[in-house]
This record gives C-alpha cells, structure tokens and sequence, in this order.
C-alpha cells in the first residue's frame, strides 16, 4: 500500500523528491545572471589591448541605464544632505531659544539651609 502512495503522490507532484524546493509548482522567483553568449557580443579588442566601451546595443541601454541611476542617487544624495543641514540648523535655533529661556526664568535663591 505504501508503494501505491508514493506512486500516487509522484503522478500528482513529480518534483515532490528534489531536496530543496518546497513549494515545486512555483517558478523560481530568482533566475542567476547568465547572459547567452551572443547577446553580450563579440570580444571586440585592439590589438594594443584597448577594449571598447561597448559593442552592442543591450550593452548601451546597461551603461545609460546605469549612469541615469547614478544621477538619480546623486540628485537625491543631495537633497539628503540639505536635509540635514537644514535639521541641524533647525536644532541650533532650538537650543538658542531653549538656552535665552533658560536665561531668563527667575533663579531661585536662598533655598539653602545652613
């Protein structure tokens, strides 16, 4: 009887045996980065050992689509850092006024007892 099970849950999942995917009706939600050979391009050199920069167009679109992503984390780089010196400014008002009030409250004298 146990023989007709486990053929019987082979015929409903057949990648129930391999060690390590539990959830086997999924797709894998991450795919290693294998590129096709033909899609990175042909190894376009100098002979004096200089490369070029790119040699096709999927290439192209990586490197501007890189370099946008570098502007974006530039620009907001930026804004991060008006950021903060705009909180720190913020803080240095704070404590200005907390310090003149602090100044000006009464002071309690003769509290002391001898």
């Amino acid at each position: 009887m146990s023989s007709s099970t486990s053929r019987l849950a082979k015929a409903i999942m057949p990648n129930a045996g391999t060690k390590g995917r539990f959830q086997w009706w999924k797709k894998p939600e991450y795919v290693g980065p294998y590129k096709w050979p033909l899609e990175v391009g042909p190894d376009y050199t100098f002979k004096d050992g200089r490369s070029v920069v790119v040699t096709s167009e999927r290439q192209l679109e990586y490197k501007t689509d890189n370099a946008r992503i570098i502007r974006d984390v530039v620009a907001r780089l930026k804004d991060v850092r008006t950021m903060e010196m705009a909180h720190q400014k913020a803080e240095a008002e704070r404590s200005r006024t907390e310090e003149a009030r602090r100044k000006m409250r009464p002071i309690a004298k003769g509290n002391r007892s001898i």
